[in-house]
């Protein structure tokens, strides 16, 4: 059967090649020529034959076969767009089994299929379609490479472990690994990193992707960390503490399930402890309310408490007496959760609010003033409820310290966070009299004799260009950082000396042309 079958269609491709296309079906692919882009083809004048694949939107309506021999276990197969639309591309064995399938992510969008486990030496088959609709027909043209791409684990881009990358994007993306946050791969992609530190935190900043999902792995595929975005169009985040400096890790970005939602994308990574973990608490004020946080892009860590961690965040405080009341006032946060832990993060007060939409409050008259303690904020385990808050407390300190706080650096008056400074003030500041110590290089080497004072006509040209003095910050500087009032006095007494040179120069050739002038007229 199967010769009379075989003769039968060379006998038709002989006889009219209208009526049998190469590569119209299986049985007359087109071979093509590995680690290289192929002749333009069509679907324009194909027809259906053969089953659909599981990913395909619906068909065979007009697809195309070709084949090759695999040379290694790795393919990247990439369909790039003539005028096709909504192109859709299988990879199958020999026994017509489907390896891997993708569909269009647009009507306009490439796609790209690959494998990890072929055989060296077997021959395997690609089929391309369009969706079942004539004037989505069109041309193309197949990229087959011998290499593993970013679509798989074993492919994955290197990326630095500080900094933010180019954009990438997952619109050729096709599943594979285990699953994550309650969702199984659809069109995740690769990256990777060398660990440099234990921390590491992982942004996801959207493009066009929509409803990202992102994920940590080490190199045994265990997961570290995912998170699912808040809404289709929220930003998503994951970190760890837990890392070993030099290990490999991974990063995997997929979608929720929908090929027009994979899109663009760009990942910034960072060294540096976010409030999403413990370890990274960030230091509030004992007494008055504080600025609006939020648990978007959040992930869970911590000990369990009258909840499950979901996708909490932390603050430190350092209480003056042993009472403190903490009310957490709801912004767009729904079903809060609050926590209070000592030092040690042993629980001592957890509240849940009383309905989705109320705030929620916890006390304690047990506290050891001067000593660290944590809040947790939470929210019921639903990633659409994830929002902005504020909290509120009150350690019953005396009123006239109420906007002071400290932390083991530092010490604020109306700021929740000192940026560095060993005292920051949110306000206005009088004194009698204010002592800079160690300004470094007083700039009296201006008087030297080895000092080169720039020409007037130099000085005039650089003011002419930036609007401002050498070595003086511009608007933008200060408008950006402010003034350091140390260098400032110093740079602006350096400006004066070089002022005052100025000036003796200018008398010496006042009085040089005063001569002249008394000698003309004596003539």
């Amino acid at each position: 059967m199967k010769k009379i079958l075989i003769t039968t269609i060379l006998l038709c491709c002989s006889l009219s090649f209208a009526f049998c296309q190469e590569g119209d079906n299986k049985e007359t692919a087109v071979a093509l020529v590995l680690n290289s882009v192929s002749d333009v083809f069509t679907t324009e004048d194909g027809t259906p034959d053969g089953v659909k694949p599981s990913c395909w939107k619906d068909g065979p309506s007009a697809n195309k076969w070709f084949k090759f021999i695999a040379q290694s276990s790795n393919i990247d197969i990439q369909l790039n767009r003539g005028s096709i639309q909504r192109a859709m591309i299988a990879l199958w064995d020999d026994q017509g089994n489907v390896i891997s399938c993708n569909s269009y992510a647009s009507n306009y969008s490439n796609v790209s299929v690959g494998s990890t486990d072929l055989t060296p030496g077997n021959t395997y088959y690609i089929s391309v379609d369009n969706q079942n609709y004539v004037p989505y027909r069109g041309t193309f043209t197949l990229a087959v490479y011998n290499r593993i791409s970013n679509d798989f684990k074993e492919g994955a881009l290197t990326v630095n472990s500080s900094g933010c990358t180019e954009e990438f994007d997952n619109v050729g993306g096709t599943p594979d690994g285990p699953s994550s946050c309650s969702t199984t791969p659809y069109a995740n992609k690769w990256y990777k990193f060398v660990a440099t530190s234990s921390n590491i935190d992982i942004k996801l900043n959207r493009g066009t992707i929509t409803a990202p999902r992102l994920m940590l792995w080490d190199s045994n595929l265990n997961l570290l960390s995912c998170e699912a975005s808040a809404s289709n169009s929220s930003d998503v985040r994951v970190g760890s503490v837990s890392l070993t400096s030099g290990e490999v890790y991974f990063i995997s970005v997929d979608n929720l399930g929908n090929s027009s939602w994979r899109g663009t994308f760009t990942l910034c990574l960072s060294n540096e402890i976010t409030n999403d973990f413990k370890e990274g608490a960030k230091p509030i004020n004992s007494s008055g309310c504080t600025e609006e946080f939020s648990t978007v892009e959040s992930t869970p860590d911590g000990p369990e408490s009258c909840t499950v961690p979901f996708a909490n965040r932390w603050y430190s405080f350092t209480p003056r007496t042993s009472k403190i009341d903490i009310e957490l006032k709801r912004g767009t946060i729904t079903d809060p959760r609050l926590m209070l832990w000592d030092s040690d993060f042993q629980l001592v007060a957890c509240a849940i609010a009383e309905n989705q939409n109320s705030n929620v409050s916890i006390k304690s008259e047990e506290l050891t003033p001067g000593n660290k303690y944590y809040i947790s904020v939470d929210n019921r385990n639903n990633n659409s409820w994830k929002g902005t808050f504020s909290l509120c407390l009150d350690d019953y300190g005396p009123n006239i310290c109420a906007p002071l706080s400290c932390n083991e650096k530092s010490v604020m008056i109306n700021v929740s966070d000192a940026r560095g400074y060993d005292l920051a003030v949110g306000g206005k500041i009088i004194a009698e009299e204010v002592t800079i110590l160690s300004v470094n290089n007083w700039p009296d080497y201006v008087f030297g004799d080895n000092y080169e004072l720039s020409s007037l006509k130099d000085l005039e040209t650089y003011i002419t260009m930036n609007k401002h003095l050498p070595e003086i910050p511009s608007i933008k500087e200060v408008d950006e950082n402010g003034v350091e009032l140390g260098n400032m006095n110093k740079l602006l007494l350096k400006k004066i000396e070089e002022l005052t040179l100025y000036l003796i120069q200018q008398n010496k050739e006042i009085q040089e042309l005063k001569k002249e002038v008394s000698a003309l007229k004596k003539d």
